[in-house]
Order: structure tokens, then C-alpha cells, then sequence
């Protein structure tokens, strides 16, 4: 892996621009998503004339994240460059910027009829993941990908970046995704580049103006499993009723039958996966666990209510999507 320490003069300025090292405290899992960049044979596997040498030597700590968040009730993305319609889209890079050769190779080799396309063969990717393929280095901009919709399908508003190459595909993905209001941090032991200089160069830049840097171990020790939020009832006099749901999306969180001020625990298989098809999946279990309120109590008014780990309520709205406040 590329040896990598944040300079003191870069952590000094992240610090006086927002008053601590890192912006993301706490990682909500259930709303983070890790997105591997490019981790193709096309990029990694020994011979092919793209490859990052070092990406291979990040794999087990690409795993050891996904293995991480998936049990803490995230997600992963896996992203694949395309070639299909690169030169219907980015013709300009194609024509100018490589060789006839190089361009003829690269759409011969990242076609996904190809080896080339496939993800590299030690990485453990997962059925119920989400894959997504791109056309340009970013799979954030316009007509690269649906990266956007995807994850906002799935209420995913945390990115961890991985993958290859550090400078390229992951800073441009990581810096478009910060601009679209997610907050983003690169994985520095998860990220790899062709040398030591452009992978720092990438990591410091980024973290003074986009995004957080950090390691995986330092992001595995910042991952919440729990989301707590509340759905209230009001009664017409003033007065909420408490009816209080507690998220607990570890594999192993208990099951329990929903009842008027009792804790509602849901296991992240039994219970969340069955509301994945919904845009917001905690939103809508929260909304009909409302409205069983609303119906137990007779009221016709109802309050979403976000906590945060201090149980204080930091977003209220009406029965539907919670607003959010950061």
C-alpha cells in the first residue's frame, strides 16, 4: 500500500477551516455506502498495460470495509468503467487524448465481453450489493452513470471511497459526489494510485476543500449500526404521544412484535430488506408504524421525529420524509 501521513501543515489547515479533523464523526451506516472505484482486471490484474500494482495490495482492506458496513447495515457500490457508449459520450477523450491504439484497446478491453471488465478476482463482492457501470472517469457527472439515482434510491447519503486510481476515477467520483451534497470521505489504505506522490497529492488537496480522508480502520471505528429516530403523535391539546421505534440494524438485532410505547427492533435482514424497495426504507417502516399509531390513539395528526445518540431531536416533519438537519 502507499505509505501515507497526513501532513501536519494540510491538518492544520482542515482544522481551521472546520474546527476538527475529521467532519464525519460518527458514520450512520444504515445511510452510508462504500463505493469501490474501478476495481477491474482492466486496472489491477498483472499484464494488462493499465494496471496499479499497489490496487492489488488493497483488496484485503477494500473487503475488510464491505465485510464492516454490510453488517452494520450499510451498503456497497461496486463501479465498473463501460466502454459501450464512450465514444458516444466522451468521444473527445477517445479521439485527442489517447492514441488510435490506446483508445482501440481501451474499448476493446473494458468492453464487458472482456476480462478486462471483470471486478479482480480476490475481491468479495456480494449478491445483495449494488453494482453500477460508468463511462468517464467520474460516475458522478451527467450521462456517466446512475450512481446518483441509485443511491439515492436507497437513502444513502454517506460515500466511503475505495478503489483505483486514487487521483483519477475515485478523486473525480469523490469530488462531483461532494458538490451533489453527499458527504464523502477517501479511504487512504483503500485507495491506490501508480505512485506514492499523486496518491498523497490526491488525498491532501481533497481534504482541505471536499471531503474527509481517513483509514479504514479509522472509519470501521466511526461506523453507527444504530439509527435511532422516534415517531411522535400529536393529539390535538398540545400533548405527543411516544411511540417510540428503535433501529437496530445489526444481522444479529432481535425481532420484536410492535406494540403502542414499546421499542420496535427490526433485523436488518427480516426488517429493513423487506422495505429496500422503498425510496426512503426507514422512512416508510417509520410512516406506517405512524400511522398504526395514529390508529391506536384515534388522532388524525402525526410528527416524525429524528434523534441524535444524545436524544435530542434534531429534525421533525410531518408524516412523510424526515428533514434533514446536519
Amino acid at each position: 500500500m502507499h505509505p501515507y501521513t497526513v501532513p501536519e501543515a494540510i491538518r492544520a489547515r482542515v482544522v481551521r477551516l472546520q474546527g476538527r479533523p475529521h467532519a464525519l464523526d460518527r458514520i450512520e451506516a444504515a445511510r452510508t455506502a462504500l463505493v469501490v472505484v474501478d476495481m477491474q482486471n482492466y486496472y489491477m490484474a498483472e499484464g494488462y498495460p493499465n494496471e496499479s500494482p499497489v490496487a492489488r495490495a488493497i483488496v484485503p482492506n477494500v473487503n475488510r470495509m464491505a465485510t464492516a458496513l454490510r453488517a452494520a447495515g450499510g451498503r456497497v457500490v461496486w463501479i465498473q468503467t463501460d466502454s459501450r457508449e464512450a465514444l458516444a459520450k466522451w468521444g473527445n477523450h477517445h479521439r485527442y487524448k489517447l492514441t488510435p491504439e490506446n483508445a482501440a484497446r481501451r474499448i476493446e478491453r473494458l468492453s464487458e465481453t472482456d476480462e478486462g471488465f471483470k471486478l479482480y478476482r480476490t475481491l468479495e463482492p456480494r449478491p445483495e450489493d449494488l453494482y453500477v457501470r460508468k463511462i468517464k472517469f467520474s460516475a458522478m457527472i451527467g450521462d456517466s452513470s446512475n450512481l446518483d439515482r441509485v443511491l439515492r434510491d436507497n437513502g444513502l447519503e454517506v460515500l466511503l471511497i475505495a478503489g483505483t486510481k486514487t487521483n483519477v476515477c475515485c478523486e473525480s467520483t469523490a469530488r462531483d459526489a461532494s458538490m451533489m451534497e453527499y458527504r464523502v470521505a477517501i479511504l487512504s489504505d483503500g485507495t491506490a494510485t501508480l505512485t506514492d506522490e499523486e496518491h498523497a497529492a490526491a488525498l491532501n488537496n481533497f481534504q482541505v476543500s471536499f471531503g474527509d480522508v481517513m483509514t479504514v480502520d479509522e472509519a470501521v471505528a466511526r461506523n453507527d449500526p444504530r439509527l435511532q429516530r422516534h415517531a411522535m403523535v400529536g393529539d390535538g391539546a398540545g400533548r405527543r404521544h411516544p411511540y417510540a421505534i428503535e433501529m437496530l440494524v445489526g444481522r444479529d438485532a432481535p425481532e420484536d412484535v410492535a406494540q403502542h410505547g414499546q421499542p420496535v427492533r427490526l433485523a436488518h435482514d427480516e426488517g429493513v430488506q423487506r422495505h429496500r424497495q422503498h425510496q426512503r426504507p426507514l422512512d416508510a417502516l417509520l410512516q406506517h408504524l405512524l400511522e398504526l399509531a395514529q390508529h391506536d390513539l384515534g388522532v388524525d395528526r402525526g410528527i416524525l421525529a429524528e434523534m441524535d445518540d444524545r436524544n435530542e431531536v434534531v429534525g421533525l416533519d410531518g408524516v412523510g420524509n424526515v428533514e434533514e438537519r446536519t
